[in-house]
Formats: structure tokens, C-alpha cells, sequence
């Protein structure tokens, strides 16, 4: 459908070009606009050519585009546009007169004798529409790059927000909600001042989720701030059973990360293990040697799967895919590990 309307543009336009160019040239010939019977053969003919080189023009441009776009290379693009684009105005107006001076019975040479003037003119003018339909073709064609890129990063944003709603609905749900005030009604009688430190961390993880749940990406300093109070949290819960080991140099704190991605992968590996104090979960987050920030801990895989929120992996691995040259990688053997590229922005 959209090829078919910029056909059918383009079929206008040359239409439109096609009668000004001969009532110009008509014009310059006899000095006066006098259309008779006699006129309406020449008339087609300047309309047919003009729609062969229109189509002519429209197909070479979508070729040309795929060789060779313009926001590779304008001035060698615009160069061979012109130089393709000239070769198929002048040879298929060319072949087209020849034509119709056979179907009219006149020979070239008493031709360029009588319309020497217009040929010329016609030369002049072609060079003239040539070098118009090139500017507006790269009008044209960085318009709709714009606008690709514009719609391309409302559809990123678009994106970015369905899955950073994803992970908020998760830390909102009933079931996470359920385990943090039942950990508080068990310390409030057993450890009162724990109960306290607990109510004021688990204010601060929902500080953090909510001023950060529209961000794409926040600092490595603060998510890692934000996972020391949402470990305060596991650890109420879990006591010896779950222990983090965080090994990150300062260089690497500047970096940027999707805000809960740390959060996510900690609360996956004490999901789908089976922590105790005989047996511990041991989460470690350090620098691997090819700089990338990791994630591992031990497999102590529970006999029934937990549930799942559709978060998780998935949803990092989207979120990353959109800053990050690189794939995050995972690895399952004897420890459940993750490598995160390091992301860098302005």
C-alpha cells in the first residue's frame, strides 16, 4: 500500500513536469500557447517520457538506497545520483524520440535541424529537474531517517517502561509484601530494634524502586547501595542461610546499570534454592577478568520449582539488550553464574 501510494505520487508529479515542459518548450518554440489537435501527439510524448523517467528515477533511488545510502557516504552518494540519474533521463528520452520520430516518419537530422534551440533548452531544463529531484530525494530520504529513529526510540521507551513495570509489579506483589510483614511480625516480640532496622530498609528498597522505576539505567553505586538494605531484608528472613560477598573495585561504581537488575538476581538464586545454615546460599558479585560484572551462587536447587513472576532473566536480558554491545552471558555448572557488560554512558 505504501509503495503504491509513491507510485502513484510519483505518477503525478511526472505527469505535472511532463506538461510544464512542453508547455514551455512549446512556448519558447512559437511564442504564443495555442494548443491545437496537432500539439496533442507531442503533448503525450512529453508525458510519456517524463513517466518512464519518473518510475525510472523512483526504482534507481530504492536501488541506490540499498547500495549505497546517503548517511554513508552524501557527497559520493549525491555524486553517483547524479550521474546514474542523468544517464537514465538522457538515454530514455533519447531512445523515447527516437520512437516517435520513426512513428511520425521524421528523420533525426531534419529534426535537430528544426529544434536545435529546444534540444538545448530541453538538455538545460532536464539538468535543472535533475539536480532538484536529487536535493529533495535527500530531503526526502533524512526525513524519513528521522522519523525511523524517532519512532524506533518511542517504541525503546515504550519498551523500557513495560519492562521496568514488569519488575515494580513483581516487588509490589502480594506474595513479596506478605513475606516482609510476616518477618516483621516475628521480630517485632523476638528482636524489636531488628524490627525497627527492617521497617526502615524496607522503606528504603521502595524509595529506591520508586524514585528509580522510570529511569533506564542508574549508577552501579547506588543500585549496589540499594542492595545492602534489600540484603538486610533477606538476611532478617533467612539469618545465616544466605550470605553476599561484594568484591567490586571503585572503578567500575561509575558505571550504569538497569535499576533492579542486581535486586532481581539475587532474589532469583534465594527462589530457586534451598538455603540452611548447614547448607548456606553464597551470592558473590565481583569483576570477572574479562571485566565484566558477575554474579554466581552456589546450586542448592529446592525438590519443587518456584513460581515464577515472569521476571528474571528474561527481563534483564531485554533491558541490557538496549545499551549493551553484548549479550549477557549465563552459566550453569557447579555455581549459577551471570556476567552483565559494564555500560558506560554520558
Amino acid at each position: 500500500m505504501k509503495m503504491n501510494r509513491r507510485i502513484i505520487i510519483s505518477f503525478v508529479i511526472s505527469t505535472l513536469v511532463g506538461i510544464l515542459l512542453f508547455l514551455y518548450l512549446y512556448y519558447s518554440v512559437n511564442g504564443y500557447l495555442s494548443l491545437k489537435e496537432s500539439t496533442l501527439k507531442p503533448g503525450l510524448f512529453s508525458i510519456l517520457v517524463a513517466n518512464a523517467v519518473g518510475l525510472g528515477f523512483y526504482y534507481l533511488s530504492r536501488f541506490l538506497n540499498k547500495k549505497a545510502p546517503w548517511h554513508l557516504a552524501t557527497a559520493w552518494r549525491f555524486a553517483v545520483e547524479l550521474a546514474v540519474m542523468g544517464f537514465c533521463l538522457f538515454a530514455l528520452a533519447y531512445v523515447f524520440l527516437r520512437l516517435y520520430l520513426a512513428w511520425q516518419g521524421t528523420t533525426w537530422a531534419y529534426f535537430n535541424q528544426q529544434y536545435h534551440d529546444p534540444l538545448i533548452k530541453f538538455c538545460i531544463l532536464g539538468i535543472v529537474v535533475l539536480f532538484i529531484y536529487t536535493i529533495v530525494d535527500f530531503t526526502l530520504y533524512t526525513y524519513n531517517q528521522y522519523a525511523a529513529i524517532q519512532i524506533e526510540e518511542v517504541k525503546i521507551a515504550s519498551t523500557q517502561l513495560a519492562l521496568q513495570f514488569e519488575v515494580l509489579k513483581s516487588q509490589l506483589s502480594p506474595h513479596y509484601l506478605f513475606n516482609s510483614l510476616n518477618t516483621i511480625s516475628s521480630l517485632i516480640y523476638t528482636n524489636p530494634d531488628q524490627a525497627e532496622e527492617f521497617i526502615r530498609k524496607l522503606a528504603l528498597t521502595y524509595q529506591y524502586i520508586l524514585t528509580n522505576q522510570n529511569l533506564p539505567l542508574v549508577r552501579l553505586a547506588e543500585e549496589l547501595n540499594f542492595i545492602k538494605a534489600y540484603f538486610f531484608l533477606l538476611k532478617s528472613r533467612f539469618d545465616n542461610a544466605v550470605q553476599l560477598s561484594v568484591e567490586l573495585p571503585r572503578r567500575v561504581l561509575s558505571s550504569k546499570i538497569p535499576p533492579l537488575t542486581l535486586q532481581l538476581l539475587l532474589e532469583n538464586a534465594v527462589k530457586h534454592n534451598a538455603p540452611s545454615e548447614e547448607t548456606p546460599l553464597h551470592i558473590r558479585i565481583f569483576v570477572s577478568d574479562k571485566n565484566l560484572l558477575t554474579i554466581t551462587n552456589n546450586l542448592l536447587e529446592r525438590e519443587f520449582k518456584a513460581s515464577s513472576f515472569r521476571v528474571g532473566l528474561d527481563n534483564i536480558r531485554q533491558r541490557y539488550h538496549y545499551f549493551a554491545k553484548t549479550d549477557i552471558k549465563v552459566d550453569k555448572t557447579d555455581l549459577f553464574k551471570i556476567e552483565l557488560p559494564l555500560i558506560y554512558t554520558a
